[in-house]
């Protein structure tokens, strides 16, 4: 999975870098100081999961959420904030935002957060593809079908009023 990180606190972006992202299915970690290289990212390639800072120049936390809601990026959001805010969260969960995190974050914390977001995206990836494979059986099953009811006709085993269902 990819993470993007975007954060205009150099300390925050660095300890989070260094952090064992492979030890939960985390491959590429991409990281950004402000909304504005945040919002370039996702415009040129798809993200798993964004964390961003609440507050940072250009674009906040909260508009790069709005930009991935309004544009239905796959992209699980999770905002971090120095402040213990009520309307940030608020605003958050109207827009879709899966965790808000008060800074300072423990890595426990954050670790935890992201298995229970990665677990989600695995899972709904999981069912697409359960949904797609049951899509093709039944396209298979139908044609089969078909094909059966087809080679009856032919063969004389069903008759004439059978036969219009056959070609429709």
């Amino acid at each position: 999975m990819k993470l993007l990180i975007a954060d205009d606190e150099q300390k925050i972006r660095t300890g989070m870098a260094s952090l064992d992202w492979d030890s939960i299915g985390i491959t590429e970690v991409s990281l950004t100081v402000n909304g504005v290289e945040a919002k370039k990212l996702l415009e040129q390639e798809p993200f798993d999961i964004m964390i961003c800072d609440i507050k940072m120049p250009g674009l906040t936390g909260l508009e790069l959420a709005a930009y991935v809601q309004e544009h239905t990026l796959d992209t699980s959001v999770i905002l971090l904030s120095g402040f213990s805010d009520f309307e940030y969260a608020r605003e958050g969960i109207r827009l879709g935002v899966k965790f808000y995190i008060c800074k300072p974050v423990e890595e426990e914390e954050l670790f935890a957060v992201m298995a229970e977001v990665c677990g989600e995206i695995a899972a709904g990836r999981e069912a697409r593809e359960q949904f797609r494979n049951l899509k093709h059986q039944v396209a298979d099953f139908e044609k089969s079908k078909k094909e059966i009811q087809f080679f009856r006709f032919l063969t004389g085993e069903k008759g004439a009023g059978e036969t219009r269902e056959i070609l429709t």
